[in-house]
C-alpha cells in the first residue's frame, strides 16, 4: 500500500454558458430599415414589398391604420364629388331656375345645412359627406390594389426609398435641414440666388498665355465654325533676333475648304509685306496665272501658313527658324460691320485680334 498522501479532489464547477445578449427592439430595427443608408430597403426592389400580397399578410387593425395614409382614389368605393363650394353646385342651390345643358343634374339637392364636415355631390345628383380625413369603414376591406402598380405610387416610393439611401432620413440631416430653415426664418443665413451659383460653377476662363481648354480646338474646327472667312486678312509679324529681321506679310483667305479642313490663301511674293489694293476689295479680281507678284498657296495650320509666309519671303533660312507659336503671330482683319474704316481699321477692315485670341473665344462660344 502506497504511504503517498491522497490528493484532495476538488469538484468541479459547472459550466455555464454566457447568456445571450438581447436583440434589438422592434422600435430600433425600424428606425434602422427607415432611416439609415444602410437599411435594407435601399437594396431591394420597393415593389417587392408594397404589393398586394404584402397588404394582404396584415392584420385588421394594421391595414385599417395604414388605409389612414391612402387617399380616397384608391379605394373602390371611391365616387367622383364636388365640392360644396364648387360655383356649380352654388349656383344650382340659388338660382334653382337657371338650367345648363352642359351642367351635372342637381335638380334633388337642398341647400346644404352648415356642418363641419364636407359635404359633396356626386356625378349621380348623390349627396355625401366625409369628416375630415377620416376614410369610411367600408374602404378598409375594398382597397383597389391596382394602386399599387400606379405609376404615381411606384415613383412615390422610389423617391422615399432614394432619400433613404441618400442620407437624408437620418437624424444628423434633419437637424441639418431644421438649422438651415431657422435660420432663413430669423434672418441669419440666406440662400444663394441661382443665378449667381450658375455664374460662379460657369466662370468663363480668362484668355491668359496658356490656350488652356482652348487647345484642344483644331484650325479645322475654325474653318468649319465660321471662325475664319473667305476675305478675311491675315497679317503675320514675327522678330527673328538671331539674325536681327523681322519679316511681316499680308495674305488674304481666298478660299476656305471645310471637308480637307484647310484654306487657300494669296500673299505678295518676296519681302513684299503689303497686298495689292485689286486684292483687298469686297469682290477682289482674278489673279492671272502669269502673275508672279503674287502667291497662292493652301494651308492646313497656322504652322504650315507660317511657313509658307518665311519661305516665299527667302529672308530666314530654315536652319534659322527657333520654334514658336505661329497662332500668336497672326492677326485676324475682317471687313467692319457698317462698312467704312476708322483709325483703328487697316484695309477697311477691322482687329479681331490673334489667332490665338480667335482661337480662345471661339472656345468659350461652343
Amino acid at each position: 500500500m502506497s504511504t503517498r498522501p491522497r490528493r484532495t479532489t476538488r469538484p468541479t464547477k459547472p459550466v455555464v454558458a454566457p447568456a445571450p445578449k438581447a436583440g434589438p427592439s422592434s422600435v430600433v430595427n425600424l428606425s434602422h430599415l427607415l432611416h439609415n443608408p444602410k437599411s435594407a430597403i435601399t437594396r431591394l426592389e420597393i415593389t417587392d414589398i408594397l404589393n398586394a400580397e404584402t397588404w394582404l399578410l396584415l392584420d385588421e387593425d394594421a391595414r385599417a391604420t395604414l388605409s389612414t395614409l391612402l387617399p380616397p382614389t384608391a379605394f373602390d368605393g371611391y365616387i367622383n364629388t364636388v365640392d360644396s363650394s364648387h360655383p356649380s353646385l352654388q349656383n344650382a342651390i340659388s338660382n334653382p331656375q337657371i338650367v345648363d345643358p352642359n351642367a351635372m343634374d342637381t335638380s334633388s339637392l337642398d341647400a346644404p345645412a352648415p356642418s363641419t364636415s364636407n359635404t359633396g355631390i356626386t356625378a349621380r345628383g348623390e349627396t355625401t359627406a366625409s369628416s375630415g380625413s377620416d376614410l369610411p369603414l367600408s374602404f378598409t376591406a375594398n382597397l383597389d390594389f391596382s394602386v399599387f402598380k400606379d405609376a404615381h405610387f411606384v415613383s412615390a416610393a422610389h423617391t422615399f426609398q432614394d432619400h433613404i439611401y441618400s442620407g437624408w432620413k437620418t437624424d444628423a440631416h434633419a437637424a441639418k435641414v431644421q438649422k438651415y430653415e431657422d435660420g432663413i426664418r430669423d434672418g441669419s443665413l440666406a440662400a444663394p440666388w441661382k443665378d449667381d451659383v450658375w455664374e460662379r460653377e460657369h466662370a468663363p476662363v480668362p484668355l491668359g498665355k496658356n490656350a488652356g481648354d482652348a487647345a484642344n480646338v483644331t484650325f479645322g474646327d475654325l474653318l468649319a465654325g465660321g471662325a475664319l472667312l473667305v476675305g478675311d486678312v491675315l497679317s503675320y509679324r514675327r522678330n527673328f533676333s538671331v539674325i536681327d529681321i523681322a519679316v511681316e506679310k499680308d495674305c488674304v483667305i481666298e478660299a476656305i475648304h471645310p471637308n480637307t479642313s484647310s484654306m487657300s490663301v494669296l500673299m505678295p511674293a518676296g519681302d513684299t509685306k503689303n497686298l495689292p489694293p485689286s486684292l483687298l476689295t469686297k469682290t477682289p479680281g482674278a489673279i492671272s496665272e502669269s502673275d508672279t507678284s503674287i502667291r497662292r498657296t493652301n494651308v492646313t495650320s497656322p504652322t504650315n501658313l507660317e511657313t509658307a509666309i518665311l519661305d516665299v519671303d527667302t529672308r530666314v533660312p530654315r536652319d534659322k527658324r527657333p520654334n514658336g507659336n505661329a497662332w500668336k503671330c497672326l492677326t485676324v482683319w475682317r471687313w467692319s460691320s457698317n462698312g467704312t474704316a476708322s483709325a483703328s481699321e487697316q484695309f477697311g477692315r477691322e482687329s479681331y485680334g490673334t489667332l490665338f485670341y480667335v482661337r480662345g473665344c471661339f472656345y468659350q462660344d461652343m
